[in-house]
């Protein structure tokens, strides 16, 4: 009986942890697949660019929509009644650091978005992933780009930049 119970509790801890994951994992908005029709070239150039300014701009919103998720939950906590004075600290604590990578995020953005390139900036586990659309991959954007994020987060997060084609 034992072994099986250990089996049992083995499968279903390796399933929900599966299942945790899956859940978490982030939805590929870049992969959005669009139907273009016969257009003049000039059309098409107005289209991928509206449609490169879309995806990083739904990006940047689901980046900013889970953050303020995250937020939301910390507040919950510091609302409740019966969260213990610990709870609250650490509620609130956690409530400051994502305002200030919040901040970071929005900051980094614009930063990026001054030296021409269309983007989407997400800070999280220690990371600043800076993803850049329809440009050149090449060092000297990557290097410029690091620069840009660099005079904002210094060495608080390791820098990470990808490109991404519409």
């Amino acid at each position: 009986m034992n072994k099986q119970a250990l089996a049992f509790l083995t499968l279903f801890s390796l399933i929900l942890m599966l299942s945790v994951y899956y859940v978490t994992l982030p939805s590929d908005v870049t992969a959005v697949v669009s139907e273009e029709t016969q257009e003049t070239s000039e059309d098409a150039a107005d289209t991928s660019a509206s449609n490169q300014e879309d995806t990083s701009a739904r990006l940047q919103d689901t980046i900013a929509q889970t953050l303020n998720e995250k937020i939301n939950a910390a507040k919950a906590v510091m609302a409740d009644a019966e969260s213990s004075e610990s709870d609250k600290q650490d509620a609130l604590a956690t409530i400051e650091k994502l305002e200030q990578v919040k901040e970071q995020q929005q900051q980094i953005q614009t930063k990026v978005q001054e030296l021409g390139y269309e983007n989407a900036v997400e800070i999280s586990d220690g990371t600043c992933r800076i993803t850049l659309y329809n440009c050149e991959e090449n060092k000297d954007t990557v290097n410029q780009v690091m620069n840009a994020a660099y005079g904002v987060v210094k060495e608080n997060y390791l820098l990470e930049v990808t490109f991404k084609t519409s």
